[in-house]
């Protein structure tokens, strides 16, 4: 799950602030286009040891075959792609408003930002020079439409970027790229306000491998969306023809998985459902059928518990369904007072209850929730899932009168924090294979190329001091390898962005003021 629509209509589109501090400790190698706006702690930038690969089985495919903020159409949060090792690593960073990034087909950078260079300022998707983060080409909708960056997809059999808008709309955007020059052309729109409700906002569009366009209303309350009474999700067949369903009382809150050509959705209470303390969502599993049009294969209640836990911003899961393989797809429930990882089989079971193969408990009773994507990555015997606990994260605060830019809105001192890695075996059930110590509110990357999975972490020992890092820990057993630290003060706070690795080997991170990348030296 990510805050991106809120964020970047709050204060993504703004310019970019430069606050010019002296920095006490840095790479001779660093480029700072963001300066902190703290000085920094005193201590090393960099500790830990640089590392040997560890490479692992390559990432699960899927088809369609595309590139998303949680990598694949399966939302497995893992990428083939090389990533630092902790040589010598040296820093970047650009005050660009960047807040989602995904991979063309020839590996350039895609990127949604905020466009302030318009009148008014507005959200646009453009193709950007991943060393200097300069926007080299860019394409921006129609007035009064809205772009959902947060879940924007780029199709790399046709480089087509697929995007849709608050307002109903969706449009498909190709890519070109003539002797190094991008540009962008619309190549179609499709406007499906005759089929959601008046009240109801856009929130994902993605393709399947037949063509059809899988889309579900929704949004996120906790950061500002609109409450909304009900869901609308369903189809756009290639000929054109819409097939929906209508679900009272539910809303999606994050993103949807596809491949081949079924669709994985969650649901959180919204309307009457939201009053009771023992809330109930649902997870469904959708597909097309030549000759009836939509069919949900099935669906299961999970528990969505009271609400109102610190730093929640959904009131359902806040986990966007992540594909294992072809067998399984997993999220974790809103359960009090301890949530739940839940594994499903993909396949339908003779009952609600014989569809979830495992229900393993995670963290701490009375301090555990998440807000983010589970990662997935198949061995060849078993998967391994990764979950991350965002109980008591700091809820972003909002440029305005009162704003301060090292305000107590970037302490992450009060959350217990925790990383959780289960084992999924097929044919044994689940188990718990390791715990870290870390809190982290971005979209964790695993690099199959290294075997470490990549995080921005807030080093919150010195009171007042937010010193921000990149952290990289061991995915076989949990031990942190090494962190570097990436910048000070709020300037350089993800602020729930998320990360991103890129076939250059580099690690990027969207902050507060713009982008910074990390990659091992020479």
């Amino acid at each position: 799950m990510n805050r991106l629509s809120f964020l970047l209509s709050a204060f993504g589109l703004l310019p970019a602030l430069a606050y010019a501090t002296s920095c006490s400790c840095k790479p001779s190698s660093t480029s700072f286009g963001v300066p902190p706006s703290l000085n920094t702690s005193d201590g090393s930038i960099f500790t830990g040891a640089a590392v040997d690969a560890k490479p692992l089985s390559l990432n699960s495919s899927f088809d369609p075959d595309v590139s998303l903020m949680h990598g694949d159409s399966g939302n497995t949060g893992d990428t083939d792609y090389p990533a630092p090792l902790g040589n010598n690593l040296t820093i970047s960073s650009a005050a660009e408003q960047i807040a989602v990034v995904v991979w063309a087909s020839d590996g350039g950078m895609i990127a949604g930002y905020g466009n302030a260079s318009t009148s008014p300022a507005t959200r646009a998707v453009g193709a950007v020079n991943s060393s200097t983060f300069e926007i080299l080409a860019s394409w921006t909708a129609p007035v009064n439409q809205t772009l959902n960056l947060g879940y924007m997809e780029y199709i790399l059999d046709t480089d087509d970027v697929l995007l849709s808008t608050t307002q109903g709309y969706i449009y498909v955007v190709h890519r070109e790229n003539c002797d190094g020059v991008p540009s962008f052309t619309l190549r179609r729109t499709i406007n499906l306000t005759a089929t959601i409700k008046p009240w109801e906002w856009m929130l994902n569009s993605m393709i399947d491998a037949a063509g059809n366009i899988w889309f579900t209303t929704g949004g996120i309350i906790g950061s500002g969306d609109p409450a909304q009474n009900s869901t609308t999700a369903g189809y756009v067949a290639p000929d054109g023809t819409v097939h929906a369903i209508h679900i009272e009382n539910q809303m999606v809150e994050n993103g949807i998985g596809v491949s081949g050509t079924s669709m994985y959705m969650a649901t959180g209470p919204s309307g009457a459902a939201n009053m009771s303390s023992n809330a109930t969502g649902y997870m469904y599993a959708f597909t097309s059928d030549e000759g009836t049009g939509l069919k949900t294969v099935w669906k299961v209640p999970y528990n969505a518990g009271s609400g109102g836990k610190p730093g929640e911003m959904t009131r359902g899961t806040g986990s966007t369904p992540v594909l294992m393989s072809d067998q399984f797809v997993a999220i974790t429930d809103n359960e009090d007072p301890q949530i739940n990882l839940l594994v499903y089989h993909q396949e339908e079971q003779e009952s609600a209850e014989a569809q979830i193969f495992c229900k393993v408990p995670l963290f701490q009773p009375g301090a555990s929730s998440n807000e983010n994507s589970v990662i997935s990555h198949f061995d060849g015997d078993k998967y391994g899932l990764l979950v991350q606990n965002s109980y008591a994260a700091p809820i972003f605060e909002l440029p305005g009168p009162g704003f301060t830019l090292n305000g107590t809105w970037n302490d992450m001192s009060q959350m217990p924090g925790g990383f959780v890695r289960v084992d999924v075996d097929p044919k044994n059930g689940c188990e718990v294979r390791w715990t870290a110590d870390l809190a982290s509110k971005t979209v964790t990357m695993l690099s199959t190329k290294t075997g470490l999975l990549y995080s921005y972490i807030q080093d919150k020992t010195p009171t007042g001091q937010y010193d921000w890092y990149a952290v990289a820990t061991d995915w076989a057993t949990g031990e942190i390898a090494w962190k570097i630290m990436l910048g000070s003060g709020g300037i350089f706070n993800d602020n729930w962005l998320p990360a991103s690795i890129g076939p250059d080997g580099q690690f990027y991170q969207a902050v507060f003021g713009g982008m910074v990348s990390i990659k091992d030296g020479l």
